[in-house]
């Protein structure tokens, strides 16, 4: 795994933004390659499949806090997290894990995050990009409600 500090796709603008942050070094979680139906508008979310049977090994269920687990699986609540896009410009998402489809969601404004970057179907609804989406967590006692 390559360390964040030798991610040639890191920008000075995200760099300078998880300074100011006074943020811990990334760490890469997971990526995917983006689909249509994560673009699409309706559909207003981000979604990584972790299979029932893969569960205790998804690395998503690394990164959360025993504190924090609770949260992500409350199917009426979700946990507040920050989105950082290669810019470093913030997003405020929404995490949950859905049981009814072995599927860590990334929602509320996750729209923004995506239409924000350029990241949108084409007039007949199809996404003919070639995207692939990374995870790294990083942690910030700057940002608030976190």
């Amino acid at each position: 795994m390559i360390p964040f500090d030798q991610v040639l796709a890191a920008s000075d603008e995200l760099r300078g933004r998880l300074a100011a942050l006074r943020a811990t070094a990334p760490s890469y979680v997971m990526g995917k390659p983006l689909t249509a139906s994560d673009v699409d508008r309706n559909q207003a979310r981000l979604l990584f499949s972790c299979k029932l049977e893969f569960l205790a090994q998804c690395p998503l269920m690394r990164c959360f806090t025993d504190l924090e687990m609770p949260r992500v699986v409350d199917a009426g609540g979700g946990l507040l997290v920050t989105a950082l896009d290669r810019r470093g410009r913030s997003y405020d998402l929404t995490c949950k894990y859905l049981a009814s489809n072995f599927g860590y969601h990334f929602i509320a404004g996750w729209n923004a995050f995506h239409e924000g970057n350029g990241l949108v179907p084409d007039s007949q609804g199809r996404f003919c990009r070639d995207v692939h989406i990374e995870l790294w967590a990083f942690r910030s006692l700057e940002l608030p409600n976190r």
